[in-house]
């Protein structure tokens, strides 16, 4: 029945309605795929099982089951543009994304990767492909599947150590007691000091500066705190002298002796810095037989090439209170230079984010207050006031200066 038929019987249908109800939904239509027909869900799950590969380690829930996640080879635009083509189809870019089964995902880029991990994994992929062929009748030397499988031994011990430290630390983070606390220090990038705006050479002018990052971990009341200390310094050095000077800073500030700490778990990384005989004497035996801060001091050191942190997402957070703070500086005054400077612009950083997450605190009080909702017995929201905590608080830090 063409249009003209359909509304001289009484129909009141548009043309495009009627072509649109003449013709298979997208689902529905079919493709011919090696001689077999698909809907267009199950060539898009066979075209992108062809375009992508398997993720190590993660997976995704599918029709109530976890499926291995695979990793796509190339950008949806792309993947699109050449399903169309190989198969004749005329699907829109939300269409085939709406049908793309949850078990396909996107590559991330990753960076400060461990460099045993990532030959492991390649040693181990190589090792089963050698077993499989070998399984299979092909002629395999007996000698690289062994030496491959010394060094996939290898990675096996290095994972099993990674995974100690980690169980290691989210003890010590669990288990804290009164009078212990779990110091994690680290190094941060040097940062670089400049206005809004930079002028030519300028760039290559400006003041640098060195960040001593420590977080103090500990219970006071039945209350868990966390306080971020940072030392700033004019010394770009990262050595062990270096990270003796700024704990001997932190230790003398009036901070540190308001607290009565009698146990230090310390966590630190493999780098040269701290991984030195000097930190060593001064961490075993200074800071305990010498000059008695602490009764007891556990040294831990994460895995290496693991060493990232709390003190490391810190970091990350310095880092883009600096970038946005500094471009509304004015630049008529030119770059600032000062350390002082630094401390300030990150301290009135972290005293704004303290007041707009209070006032947004406030205002969800406030909401839940007025709606006189009964909880539920089964189901509570706890809302701590952080205002007598020193989470998040950069104002009861300690930022100093070593000259």
């Amino acid at each position: 029945m063409d249009h003209r038929a359909a509304t001289s019987s009484g129909f009141r249908i548009g043309w495009t309605t009627f072509k649109e109800a003449q013709q298979p939904t997208y689902t529905e239509r079919k493709f011919e795929v090696k001689g077999c027909r698909h809907s267009t869900i199950q060539n898009i799950a066979a075209f992108l099982d062809l375009n992508s590969r398997e993720a190590a380690n993660q997976t995704r829930k599918f029709h109530g089951q976890h499926v291995a996640a695979r990793i796509l080879n190339a950008p949806f635009a792309e993947l699109h543009r050449n399903f169309c083509t190989q198969f004749g189809a005329r699907i829109s870019t939300s269409t085939f994304r709406k049908h793309l089964p949850p078990y396909f995902i996107k590559p991330r880029k990753k960076t400060d990767y461990c460099d045993h991990c990532f030959r492991g994994q390649n040693e181990e992929r190589a090792l089963n492909k050698l077993l499989e062929q070998r399984e299979q009748g092909a002629a395999v030397s007996n000698e690289s599947i062994n030496a491959l499988a010394m060094r996939a031994t290898v990675y096996r011990i290095h994972k099993e150590f990674v995974a100690t430290q980690k169980l290691a630390h989210d003890l010590d983070l669990r288990d804290l007691s009164e009078g212990e606390c779990v110091l994690i220090i680290d190094f941060k990038e040097n940062v670089r000091l400049e206005g809004s705006v930079v002028v030519s050479q300028s760039f290559y002018d400006g003041c640098m500066r060195s960040v001593f990052g420590a977080l103090f971990i500990y219970l006071s009341g039945g209350q868990r705190h966390e306080v971020h200390v940072n030392v700033v310094s004019e010394c770009l050095n990262h050595d062990f002298v270096a990270a003796i000077n700024s704990m001997d800073t932190i230790f003398a500030s009036e901070w540190f002796h308001k607290q009565s700490f009698h146990t230090l778990k310390l966590w630190t990384d493999c780098g040269n810095s701290f991984r030195s005989y000097s930190f060593s004497h001064y961490v075993l035996r200074e800071l305990t037989q010498d000059r008695k801060l602490f009764n007891k001091v556990q040294w831990n050191l994460f895995a290496e090439k693991h060493g990232k942190s709390l003190v490391d997402g810190h970091f990350s957070v310095l880092s883009r209170w600096l970038t946005d703070r500094s471009k509304y500086l004015d630049h008529n005054s030119g770059p600032f230079n000062t350390t002082q400077e630094l401390i300030d612009l990150w301290t009135t950083a972290a005293n704004h984010s303290l007041t707009g997450f209070r006032s947004e605190q406030k205002r969800f009080m406030e909401k839940r207050n007025q709606l006189n909702v009964v909880p539920d017995p089964n189901f509570e929201i706890e809302i701590h006031d952080h205002s007598s905590s020193d989470i998040f608080d950069l104002s009861s830090d300690v930022e100093i200066e070593v000259d």
